[in-house]
């Protein structure tokens, strides 16, 4: 795990919520982490076997779906979606990332974080609604088809509390619980191994 350490430079980039302006997205971005401070921005993945599917979530950001079974190491890996300041070069950089392919077919179909939800208890939701893709950029294979047809992610999930920081486990699953139709699918996300 690694907490978000800085943003910065906000008025150099896109916001990090599309349609949004940049005060607007870092609003957005402290709800979701006023919520639960812990897991805002932890990745959890899994895999939906019936569809042979990985699903990536970033709590509090974004949720990827890949119409296809992904290793978990490239699942838990993120973007590199950033550049020196300077140069605008693609590095040097001290940490792993991976690069956005060109081709709409290797991409995930992404989803930004819509609301954040307290429930009862210790309990969050998180719904991610589908980024529309740019006209001419989106893959047309029949697989593809399916992952577009979902509209809304839900993730549910406990509060992230100082006592799990301390337990020696790096991976935090998720599980699919199940479609609530074809445009919306339910999560969880628990502590524990996979």
């Amino acid at each position: 795990m690694a907490p978000l350490v800085s943003l910065h430079h906000l008025d150099y980039v896109d916001p990090i919520f599309p349609g949004m302006t940049r005060v607007d997205a870092v609003k957005k971005l402290v709800t979701a982490y006023k919520t639960d401070t812990g897991r805002a921005l932890q990745k959890s993945f899994c895999y939906d076997l019936r569809r042979n599917w990985s699903v990536s979530v970033s709590w509090g950001y974004s949720v990827e779906i890949y119409p296809s079974l992904r290793t978990a190491k490239e699942l838990e890996t993120a973007f590199r979606t950033f550049r020196t300041w300077r140069s605008w070069s693609d590095g040097p950089f001290t940490f792993n990332t991976r690069t956005l392919s060109s081709d709409p077919c290797e991409k995930p179909v992404v989803y930004m974080l819509d609301r954040v939800l307290s429930l009862d208890g210790d309990m969050t939701r998180s719904i991610y609604r589908r980024l529309e893709n740019s006209p001419g950029n989106v893959c047309t294979r029949d697989d593809y088809a399916q992952a577009l047809d979902v509209q809304y992610v839900d993730v549910f999930a406990s509060r992230f509390t100082p006592d799990v920081w301390k337990k020696v486990c790096d991976v935090f699953p998720a599980r699919v619980l199940r479609r609530r139709s074809l445009a919306h699918i339910l999560l969880a996300i628990k502590f524990g191994k996979v």
